[in-house]
Parts: C-alpha cells; structure tokens; sequence
C-alpha cells in the first residue's frame, strides 16, 4: 500500500515546515482523512478511514476526538431547544484522545450537539447545532481551545 509524506506549514507560506509525517496509506482505492493536532513541537497526525456510504433512511454522525486537553469525552445529540440536563443520555461514551466515536445514527430533523468530560456532566462545549437530511454523513471533530478547560465541535467539511 505505501505510504504518504504529509507537510504542515503555516496558512499562505509554503516556505516554512512546522511538521512533517510519513502516513502509511490505506487499502487501495480506501477513501480516508488525515487530520494533524496539537501544538508546536507536539504535533500528531491521525488517520482515519470513515464509513462514509450513506443510508437511505437515517443520517449518520460520529465524532473525532482531536483534543489533547481531554483525552475522554462523551457525546450527547438533544432535539434542537431540548435542555441539557441530568437525564440527558451520551449516545457515545469514551472517546478517546486521536480516535472516533461509533456512528450515531439520526433521523432527519435538527439536533444539539454536546461534548462532556467522560462520565461526567461537565460540559466543554454545546450546543453545536446540526441540521441533517436522510443520507448525510458528518464527522464532527473535538479540538482544544485556548481556555484549557473548553473544547470545540467544528465541522471540518461546513463552508
């Protein structure tokens, strides 16, 4: 399979490197993302090989957890304008630092997304709104913010 030198410069400058990664490729014709975190002289790259075919009845969301901050998280999905509470259940729990979550599936509708410190109620981010059509597919990632005790959901395919 071979493998991928990957090249991390600064934003409009090729004329500096700040990280360098030989990513060992995936089976042959295998779509997947490399993803680099973290911070000067502490750079890591992540390869991931989503299941990105789509259903026809449900959507699909999973999350990356590319913190370094918080290396377990739980993800929660609330109807959109539900409260985040005690009740609420983490459709995904434990995800650890440099790994995805199980996909969630959801039905067309819209959703808050919630990030918590694994086993907890200590939110580090949300409401994240995502609206979804049957047939998508979003990975969502976890990234630190300067206030160590925050993350942040992006979505790293949004316009």
């Amino acid at each position: 399979p071979g493998s991928q030198t990957f090249y991390l410069t600064p934003t409009g400058s090729t004329a500096t490197t700040l990280f360098t990664a030989e990513v060992l490729a995936v089976t042959p014709g295998a779509r997947s993302n490399a993803y680099v975190v973290g911070d000067t002289g502490a750079w890591q790259v992540y390869r991931l090989q989503q299941d990105l075919a789509p259903f026809s009845n449900a959507a699909k969301v999973s999350l990356f957890n590319g913190s370094f901050n918080h290396q377990l998280l739980d993800l929660y999905v609330l109807d959109r304008g539900v409260a985040f509470d005690e009740d609420s259940l983490a459709r995904a729990i434990i995800i650890g630092g440099g790994f995805a979550s199980s996909v969630v599936t959801l039905a067309e509708g819209s959703y808050d997304i919630y990030v918590t410190s694994s086993g907890t109620r200590d939110v580090r981010d949300g409401p994240f709104e995502l609206d979804v059509a049957l047939g998508d597919v979003f990975l969502l990632l976890a990234v630190d913010e300067v206030d160590p005790e925050a993350v942040s959901i992006v979505d790293p395919f949004a316009p």
